[in-house]
């Protein structure tokens, strides 16, 4: 099989299994254990990835069943050598596992096989992903962009200032509802990855915006707090017999940022959440107070959101206790 794999890519078809029901593939079956939709849609697009290398369209009809270690190991190679980055490979491989685990437990694949499959190690190192600085320069001139006297130009300086102001995901920032604010204590209720709640302080500028915003426009009543408009500049409702305002999608937050931001080289959402951080910490705040904030289960991942410059650097190196 080895052999297969390194000298013929038109034998490929050797993975290729036609399944008479999706529910016998054992990608399915961990792609439904995942709790989080979203999460479903990410990984398959990894496991589609592995696929393809093998010329099948998609995870499906792909015959996990008979990969071993070796074959992982050649794909891991494969991975590299598209200079993926360290992160990418090892979620891809972390998806392998949990496949191959399924295909154990239909009886598709022997304990043997499994468990060295299992025992393959992640990358070792991380790449250092680059976050665009924000600065004073950047802020205003993104609120500026919203100042066109429209309903859509209020609300979308109000998306601006919860991401850069409070770190919120697109996807959280998508979700909010009026009752997540809490005006009284200036803070929000975050429904993370996961289902992880937790809470952030809002801050008096991000405070000053949702409020102007929910006077405006929105006002008080029960519902998402960010909400669609036509191209009228009207609010949308979720249908015609009720006047529940439509939320937007996380995809959209997206749109929004590029388009206000084309100017400024189309903002990306994950910059301001890095901004956010890398303010944190130059403002005195620990790492962990960060991750907190963050909604991180790993230090180490909110280390990756942090924009590496001399200033943390420096501030970090000088805060060291020798003793």
């Amino acid at each position: 099989m080895l052999s297969v794999i390194e000298n013929n890519s038109e034998q490929y078809s050797y993975f290729q299994i036609n399944r008479m029901s999706e529910r016998d593939a054992p990608s399915v079956q961990y792609l439904l254990n995942l709790q989080s939709p979203k999460s479903r849609i990410t990984m398959a697009s990894y496991l589609n990835s592995v696929a393809m290398i093998f010329g099948n369209k998609d995870h499906v009809n792909f015959a996990w069943e008979l990969l071993d270690r070796d074959v992982v190991n050649i794909i891991r190679d494969k991975l590299k050598e598209k200079r993926l980055s360290t992160s990418t490979i090892n979620t891809t491989l972390s998806a392998i596992r949990k496949t191959c685990e399924e295909a154990f437990l239909l009886n598709l694949m022997s304990s043997d096989k499994y468990q060295r499959i299992k025992l393959i190690p992640n990358l070792k190192g991380n790449t250092v992903k680059k976050f665009r600085k924000i600065n004073n320069i950047h802020v205003r001139a993104f609120l500026n962009e919203c100042d066109d006297n429209s309903f859509k130009g209020l609300r979308d300086s109000t998306i601006f200032m919860l991401l850069i102001g409070c770190g919120l995901r697109r996807a959280e920032c998508a979700r909010l509802m009026l009752c997540d604010v809490d005006f009284e204590e200036s803070e929000l209720h975050l429904h993370g990855k996961g289902n992880k709640q937790r809470f952030v302080g809002i801050p008096e500028q991000v405070l000053d915006h949702i409020n102007r915003y929910l006077i405006e426009i929105r006002g008080y009543k029960a519902g998402p707090l960010i909400v669609k408009f036509n191209k009228h500049d009207d609010i949308v409702s979720s249908s015609i017999k009720d006047d529940i305002e439509k939320c937007l999608t996380p995809a959209a937050i997206n749109y929004i940022l590029k388009k206000r931001g084309e100017n400024l080289k189309k903002i990306n959402p994950h910059d301001l959440r890095a901004e956010y951080a890398t303010s944190m910490i130059e403002e005195g705040h620990s790492l962990n107070t960060v991750k907190d904030l963050l909604g991180h289960s790993s230090i180490t991942t909110t280390q990756i959101y942090i924009r590496h410059d001399n200033k943390v650097a420096k501030k970090a190196s000088t805060e060291h206790k020798v003793y």
